[in-house]
């Protein structure tokens, strides 16, 4: 059933739309629900955003300076608050001008260390060299590697797909560990 209010709440709904207020901030004080306060406020012609100040765009000194520090290497987080804008507007200026950032350049997502150096991080020289040679040996499966010595699935993947050069490889326990339908891109 639709709240009917007074002509003066109504116009308390007024004079708090044209001050500034929120559809949000007006209910509060008028204790009338947002939709209630929406509904009147689209009869008198007076619409504003439901929450709070919505971010202006950004101009177009504002977008080079975005991009430079971008190009920089600085991520999208540290340039918002860089500038005091928000981190929404920096993804979309970005996005507006076609910038990202491809792997392995600073700044991208996923880090931009190669595997070969994310597993000797992680891992001795030693068992990096014994992984490889039962990698290369087509010795075990990966799940199996991973167990064995205790390191994720995916960095054993990661690492064979590296030596052995192949995109993917066949699921599940094939006759020969390590297989792929891919024709290596490299010679082991």
């Amino acid at each position: 059933m639709r709240n009917k209010i007074s002509r003066k709440a109504q116009e308390k709904i007024g004079a708090l739309t044209r001050a500034g207020k929120t559809q949000k901030e007006i209910g509060g004080l008028l204790r009338l629900g947002r939709s209630t306060v929406h509904r009147y406020q689209k009869k008198m012609d007076l619409t504003l955003p439901r929450h709070g100040p919505r971010t202006l765009p950004l101009t177009e000194t504002q977008e080079i300076e975005v991009l430079t520090l971008l190009n920089g290497g600085k991520g999208a987080q540290k340039v918002a608050r860089q500038l005091g804008v928000g981190e929404r507007c920096i993804r979309l200026c970005a996005k507006k001008h076609g910038f990202h950032r491809r792997p392995g350049e600073p700044g991208y997502r996923y880090g931009t260390k190669d595997i070969t150096e994310r597993a000797s991080v992680r891992l001795s020289p030693s068992i990096v060299r014994k992984i490889s040679e039962e990698i290369l040996g087509h010795r075990n499966f990966g799940i199996d590697l991973a167990w064995k010595y205790q390191v994720s699935y995916k960095l054993i993947l990661a690492l064979a797909r590296k030596l052995l050069g192949v995109p993917q490889f066949r699921p599940g326990f094939a006759d020969t560990p390590l297989t792929s339908n891919f024709p290596p891109t490299c010679k082991p």
